[in-house]
């Protein structure tokens, strides 16, 4: 398959998909159609078409972790828009002119093929992902005080519609205006197309751009560049590695039908989202790695183990822990999802912390190294150990050591100097976000720079309650061990 840039694609992509609710108008604008997206609000203004033209173009195989992400959202599909990522950014000195915004925009999709690309099943029945030279993307405008909430609902603004990836670009535009100025800049983006690095990478060049910064730096590999390297260099260098550590993984671990035991009927919706803020986890966890000499992720997966074994009932526990395989810097400044999830066994959480400590950076370690694969490899794996459907049966553990904290939670507390974990515990706060009806998960635990919590839920398996409890079990783990190693003295 060809792979290689073509130059300009022959035609428009982006701008000419027609509605399916009823949601969007088509306007004309300067020879070009494009749908202006009606995001509920109370004054409609039309916005010039955010257009590109003459970039480079072409089609080649997705990365192996776009894959796994094109994987998943097939199996959710058509209820996949809770997947879609929101990002918003507002304007420097007080608001921006729409032209400023549009043309920081157009430098970022030209930069950046990810936000130029389509996704479509190839004839041999593998993803192919195709990068356009000209297009346009769909740009909502709102006025009002609540103009962002609006933009942002997840019930009426950008991200209430799924992506059809083989006619949609994978992003779309929201600006939130006040005396005709743009205030904030609302992105709503595929998940194929950006993880919590990249997202990210695109708020800060946006910020710089829209601060006035003509030069940014050089963009490294782009999605099908490293689809490439990944087929030519690495697989032959990871040879049957990936493979040989699932199968050990998950092999040495007996499992029966099911990791966690039915806890009832689910709640309606099914699946619930929450988000816990934790500046006494962040103050923890520091202390912890510190005194250990291994990274916060180490400490987070540990205090995990003691958790999640118990609930479980198990001695031990399988579960993947998501990557963010950022380590080259020939991907540091990439548009792309490189994300992947690679299995961890976790010990038994009656054991000292300290072991358990040492356990789980042993285990991330390992993971490290088979965190990079082609998922139908992984596939063929758990075919042979007559485990095909495990995946979805697994917790998830994604520990993040850089990034923004979850979308909508109030700023960080000033801490007092000298304070203590304990002494941070009155400042945790557990808020709901979302319920839906459509995921492959048990639990999906995320932790952003060990202070943002995102907790989704499995209700049959993990209630209401127990999915709130995990965060505040793991947080009071993480400050008494804290607390207990602050004194050589105090037996452990």
């Amino acid at each position: 398959m060809n792979d290689a840039f073509t130059g300009p694609a022959p035609g428009p992509v982006g701008a000419l998909h027609p509605p399916e609710h009823g949601d969007l108008t088509l306007r004309q604008h300067d020879r070009t159609e494009i749908w202006l997206m009606s995001v509920d609000v109370s004054e409609h203004m039309d916005a010039p078409p955010l257009e590109f033209s003459e970039c480079r173009a072409g089609s080649g195989p997705l990365a192996w972790a776009q894959k796994g992400m094109w994987n998943n959202i097939r199996a959710l599909a058509p209820d996949d828009q809770h997947l879609n990522v929101m990002l918003t950014l507002e304007a420097p000195d007080g608001g921006s002119s729409v032209d400023r915004v549009l043309a920081a925009l157009r430098t970022l999709v030209a930069r950046h093929d990810a936000l130029r690309t389509t996704f479509r099943r190839g004839d041999d029945d593998q993803p192919v992902q195709t990068v356009a030279g000209q297009g346009a993307v769909p740009v909502a405008l709102a006025t009002g005080p609540d103009a962002v909430r609006r933009l942002s609902d997840a019930q009426s603004g950008l991200a209430a519609r799924r992506f059809d990836l083989e006619v949609d670009l994978p992003w779309r535009v929201g600006l939130a205006m006040a005396g005709g100025r743009v205030q904030s800049v609302v992105l709503c983006l595929s998940h194929l197309v950006v993880d919590g690095w990249a997202t990210q990478l695109l708020l800060e060049e946006l910020a710089a751009l829209l601060a006035g910064t003509r030069a940014l730096p050089p963009v490294t590999r782009q999605p099908i560049e490293q689809a490439r390297y990944e087929r030519e260099v690495l697989a032959p260098r990871l040879g049957k590695r990936v493979p040989a550590h699932w199968r050990k993984v998950l092999s040495t671990c007996q499992l029966g039908d099911e990791t966690f035991t039915l806890r009832g009927e689910p709640a309606t919706p099914r699946f619930w989202q929450g988000s816990y803020l934790s500046e006494a986890s962040s103050c923890a966890s520091r202390m912890l790695a510190a005194r250990h000499g291994v990274s916060q992720t180490s400490v987070f997966l540990a205090a995990a183990a003691r958790v999640l074994t118990v609930y479980a009932g198990r001695d031990t526990l399988p579960v993947l822990l998501r990557v963010t395989n950022r380590f080259a810097p020939e991907v540091k400044r990439s548009l792309v999802y490189l994300c992947q999830n690679t299995p961890v066994l976790l010990e038994n959480g009656g054991a000292p912390f300290p072991r358990l400590v040492r356990s789980a950076h042993q285990a991330a370690l390992r993971a490290y190294q088979c965190s990079q694969y082609d998922p139908d490899d992984v596939r063929s794996v758990l075919d042979e150990i007559h485990q095909p459907d495990i995946i979805p049966d697994l917790v998830t553990l994604n520990l993040v050591s850089h990034g923004a904290t979850i979308a909508g939670d109030r700023g960080r507390p000033e801490r007092p100097d000298g304070a203590k974990p304990r002494d941070l515990l009155q400042d945790s706060s557990f808020t709901w976000r979302r319920k839906f009806d459509n995921e492959r998960i048990r639990l999906f635990l995320s932790v952003f720079r060990g202070v943002s919590y995102q907790v989704i839920g499995d209700t049959c398996y993990f209630p209401p309650e127990q999915i709130e409890a995990t965060a505040r079990l793991i947080e009071a783990t993480l400050v008494d061990e804290a607390e207990r190693d602050s004194d050589p003295l105090r037996p452990g």
